[in-house]
């Protein structure tokens, strides 16, 4: 494993030997990296997509429990690049944010909270549980029509997170259909005799 972006994930890689999978004439072979990266970085979209629309947004069956977000700032950080160098093509994608990354590998220990204003309401629509001086705050602002804040104060407390591991296993599903990806690309490359594109290989293995 290894700590990239402030998120600690785990690294897959994958060698693929294409001569065991085609016998390509010269006039692909000078196509074969820009059809591994566009192979690459569709897997790396899908893979934000996955996370993003599967485990941080609706109901995520399986041994990996949905992590549950209150605003959008932890899905909008979920992103993903592609680098190569010389022969090696790298994709990632994570996010930078800590909290995130505290449920991806869980933690148990104090976390240091800022002082905020703090919406009441809000916290119970969502089913927060609200203290007896804050429900009491609460209940007395909507009879007198005030604004339903309250002003909490700097301060630790303990947190226990358990680890979802949603980066994780949706790496594993991404890795597991890279091979099958870059074949799909060498079959795009055949037929038209351009390197595809990754929204292409995208298209293709939704409609599979």
């Amino acid at each position: 494993s290894s700590t990239r972006g402030g998120l600690v994930s785990e690294e897959y890689s994958e060698t693929i030997d294409l001569d065991k999978l085609y016998r390509l004439p010269d006039a692909m072979v000078k196509h074969l990296p820009a059809t591994v990266v566009a192979a690459v970085n569709a897997t790396v979209l899908w893979m934000v997509r996955r996370v993003v629309k599967d485990r941080m947004s609706a109901k995520s069956p399986g041994p990996f429990p949905l992590l549950g977000v209150v605003t959008g700032h932890a899905r909008r950080s979920i992103s993903g690049k592609v680098e190569t160098s010389g022969n090696l093509v790298r994709g990632e994608f994570g996010s930078p944010i800590g909290y995130v990354r505290a449920h991806e590998e869980g933690f148990v220990g104090a976390q240091q909270v800022k002082a905020h204003t703090r919406r009441l309401h809000r916290v119970a629509i969502r089913g927060g549980k609200l203290s007896q001086k804050s429900a009491r705050q609460l209940k007395t602002a909507l009879r007198e029509g005030r604004a339903t804040t309250t002003f909490v104060r700097a301060h630790t407390r303990h947190v226990n997170i358990r680890a979802r591991r949603f980066i994780r296993a949706t790496l594993r599903e991404g890795a597991a259909d890279l091979p099958p990806r870059v074949r799909r690309g060498l079959i795009v490359l055949a037929r038209t005799g351009r390197p595809p594109k990754a929204g292409e290989l995208l298209r293709a293995a939704q409609g599979e």
